[in-house]
């Protein structure tokens, strides 16, 4: 059996998070193609990501397994509802979730999750929201196993140019 340690973030997994993070925006864009590539991403959103933390309070916490840095999971505390369309207050949100391939199947995204619904109880979140992309079967069943429902349902549809009229 795996043993793993769910733990919170340290500059030191700064590399590990990193390609953590490629493995999951690559992975994304493997079910929907106009996700960007993860080297193409990285360090802006790794920036927007903790500087998100910083604002809202929250945490990164990782899964370490055999002395390395193999998932991570990033969560934001204080994120307004939409005051336009919902009662006022907040919610926890959790932005990323991903585990390394080779590690998937072990029960570390369950855990990790929990950690950051551990950690957004412990500070005073009554409600915890996660995206996920439709066509991502695996994660979705994943985030419906641990109680999560679906909320909101996006619809999309590419449109062809008109007929005689340039693609813009």
């Amino acid at each position: 059996m795996l043993m793993a340690q769910i733990r919170e973030y340290r500059p030191e997994d700064a590399a590990s998070v990193e390609e953590c993070f490629v493995v999951l925006q690559n992975h994304e864009r493997s079910v929907e193609p106009l996700r960007a590539r993860g080297e193409v991403v990285l360090k802006p959103y790794l920036e927007f990501m903790f500087k998100r933390v910083a604002e809202r309070g929250g945490g990164v916490f990782v899964a370490e397994a055999e002395g390395k840095v193999v998932g991570f999971v990033c969560l934001w505390l204080r994120n307004p509802e939409d005051e336009l369309m919902n009662e006022p207050g907040e919610y926890a949100h959790i932005s990323d979730l991903v585990v390394m391939p080779e590690y998937r199947g072990r029960r570390l995204g369950s855990e990790l999750l929990r950690a950051a619904e551990d950690y957004a109880r412990a500070h005073g979140a009554t409600r915890l929201k996660i995206g996920v992309l439709a066509r991502n079967e695996g994660a979705r069943r994943l985030y419906e196993n641990l109680g999560f429902e679906e909320l909101a349902v996006f619809l999309t549809k590419e449109l062809e140019p008109k007929q005689g009229e340039p693609a813009a």
